[in-house]
């Protein structure tokens, strides 16, 4: 009898073979199905072209650009204009110019003065003053402000500064006069709200080596202008300062302080004054201070600051020159105002160097 218990296992292994021989041919197929028919059919899906074209057009364009960018660059190397450095003056004011005859005041009727020469740093040094002014209810305490000359005898400042002092007892400094003057109130204003009129014009002798300052009526936004003056915060640092606070005048008396900026605008206030915004920096001790044009020419009376913490501003105020005039003729006090624009300023000379802002 046949023997059925080998044929069983004999039968398994032909299937298993097959079985073998069905996965490797199926995955042969499935290898050659994917490496030639599936890559037709991708290169074949809708959107593929359309994106190698926008990928294509977008290399042209940067190419384009960069091409522009570089016949650009290749223009401008031969058509840049280079310019000595040596060849160019100071912006803004230049301190060191001389100062022409024609922007100062004309000579008082009898007044035989010699013809002043310097530049516009000599001009605001010599008529430029501190004004001290004892307190009348305390013996302590004075108020320090700054003052100018429009003529050999007046001395124009703020109404503010000489508030409150004792009568005849306002002293007048400057490092150009030989010592200290005593001034007598000619009159002034009254104390009037921020932005109202605010002037005092003082008498002391005559001094006739003093060069007075002329006032105009011509000032423009962003004009250029330079205020003079004695601010406290900066004249604390210096020792003649201090000494002369403490009565010692044996060290001598501070220079004056220039500072540049420009008219930022031209405004009238509540109160009608015309005030003018600016950019030369100011503190306390600048009011009553001069704001002169490149001229030598007072354009405003430095008088009052604006700090706005919030945002962080610091604003600088002056009266109107014009306004100043009108307040000296109402108290029979004749004093011309110059209307011309400013001319006769010497440019700055080639690489010259004014004086710098203290």
């Amino acid at each position: 009898m046949p023997n059925n218990g080998s044929a069983r296992p004999r039968a398994l292994e032909y299937f298993a073979f097959g079985f073998a021989v069905f996965v490797l041919l199926f995955a042969i197929g499935m290898w050659l199905g994917l490496s030639f028919i599936w890559p037709a059919r991708i290169g074949a899906m809708p959107g593929l072209d359309q994106l190698g074209a926008v990928n294509a057009a977008r290399d042209a364009q940067n190419q384009a650009l960069q091409a522009h960018i570089d016949a650009l660059k290749a223009g401008l190397q031969g058509n840049i204009c280079l310019v000595d450095p040596k060849l160019i003056g100071p912006g803004g004011i230049d301190h060191k110019a001389p100062v022409s005859p024609g922007n100062l005041p004309p000579p008082k009727q009898g007044e035989n003065k010699p013809k002043f020469k310097g530049d516009l740093a000599d001009l605001l040094d010599q008529a430029t003053v501190m004004v001290i002014a004892p307190s009348a209810t305390n013996s302590h305490e004075f108020e320090q402000g700054s003052g100018f000359f429009i003529s050999s005898s007046l001395i124009m400042t703020n109404d503010h500064v000489i508030a409150g002092a004792i009568p005849n007892q306002i002293l007048i400094f400057n490092d150009k006069m030989p010592k200290p003057l005593v001034a007598q109130l000619l009159a002034s204003t009254g104390t009037e709200a921020t932005g109202g009129p605010d002037f005092a014009v003082l008498r002391v002798a005559p001094q006739p080596a003093i060069q007075p300052l002329a006032l105009t009526s011509s000032v423009t936004q962003l004009q250029p202008v330079t205020a003079a003056g004695f601010p406290a915060a900066e004249e604390s640092s210096d020792q003649k300062y201090e000494a002369l606070l403490h009565g010692d005048l044996s060290s001598g008396v501070p220079s004056v302080d220039l500072t540049d900026g420009e008219i930022s605008a031209i405004q009238t206030s509540e109160l009608g004054s015309k005030i003018l915004p600016h950019t030369a920096q100011i503190s306390k001790g600048n009011s009553g201070g001069p704001l002169v044009d490149q001229c030598g020419r007072v354009v405003g009376i430095d008088t009052f600051e604006g700090v706005y913490t919030d945002e962080a501003v610091h604003l600088n105020y002056a009266l109107e020159a014009a306004d100043v005039a009108r307040f000296l003729n109402s108290k029979q006090v004749d004093e011309p105002l110059l209307s011309d624009a400013c001319s006769g300023a010497q440019p700055a000379s080639p690489g010259g160097q004014g004086a710098p802002p203290s």
